[in-house]
């Protein structure tokens, strides 16, 4: 579209501005400057970091570049992008894996103490993280699983819950419940830790699972596989009063009561 070229136009140029004042960069006054021009935002509310990351991924060093400018000036990268209050962590891990390398580039920018200079964690006004939105995301014509565990390798905390109480692995379930992408969030050593965790109707990612009658069978089985496997309880009931089993499709439960029998017998 001829909109997004005019975008990438700008972007350049902004971009090519930055790397010039770079150039010159030991006065007071051009410090000021270089501040100004990284802050400074477009009639979109965009920045220049904000451009180079989204319009610019093809080159991600250009995004680094810029955020590495952020450190260097005291500033900090975790600004936000639009009413619901998104760092440009949460609008990348929303566009899927072709925007990777971005996030992998941005993510090795640390602040002058060693910390990483963007915040995996931070929350939009819906109380969702990055891994939230990557969760959401992920879909069979759009994957978010790179982006994911580019998230979790980096410090994202997978037990954090969004309004309703839910963590990325109660929505992951939710939305695809698709078992590669489970499988990376139940990679984690603390798994233990989050795999029980009850949103605030009391259901666990299990109780979730077990209400997925809409997903092909053998799907809805392995990933209940990969949650008892992990530790998950299927003897905990929800606000209902409701157990995951009960949960199930009527013609499906027999064979997933089997499973869970089977299942906890050899734990």
């Amino acid at each position: 579209p001829k909109s997004n070229k005019i975008n990438a136009n700008a972007a350049r140029k902004t971009i090519k501005t930055i790397f010039r004042k770079n150039l010159f960069k030991s006065s007071t006054n051009q410090k000021d400057e270089r501040k100004e021009l990284l802050q400074k935002r477009d009639k979109r509310g965009h920045t220049a970091l904000y451009m180079a990351a989204l319009l610019q991924k093809d080159l991600p060093v250009l995004a680094r570049y810029i955020a590495d400018s952020y450190v260097e000036l005291n500033l900090s990268p975790n600004e936000i992008y639009g009413s619901e209050g998104n760092s440009l962590l949460h609008i990348i891990a929303g566009l899927g894996d072709s925007y990777a390398q971005v996030l992998a580039d941005l993510l090795h920018v640390n602040g002058k103490n060693g910390e990483k200079a963007f915040d995996v964690n931070r929350r939009n006004n819906l109380s969702l993280t990055a891994l939230h939105i990557a969760a959401t995301s992920h879909s069979p014509n759009k994957s978010t699983l790179t982006i994911a565990q580019l998230l979790v390798k980096n410090g994202a905390t997978i037990k954090l819950q969004n309004e309703e109480g839910r963590t990325a692995l109660h929505l992951a379930i939710q939305y695809s419940c698709d078992s590669v992408f489970i499988k990376a969030l139940l990679q984690s050593p603390h798994s233990s830790s989050y795999v029980n965790i009850p949103d605030h109707e009391g259901n666990t990612p299990l109780h979730i699972c077990a209400a997925r009658n809409d997903v092909l069978f053998d799907k809805q089985k392995e990933v209940i596989m990969q949650l008892i496997t992990s530790g998950a309880s299927h003897n905990t009931h929800n606000r209902s009063g409701k157990f995951a089993l009960s949960l199930v499709a009527p013609e499906r439960k027999q064979e997933v009561k089997n499973l869970l029998n089977r299942k906890q017998s050899n734990l």
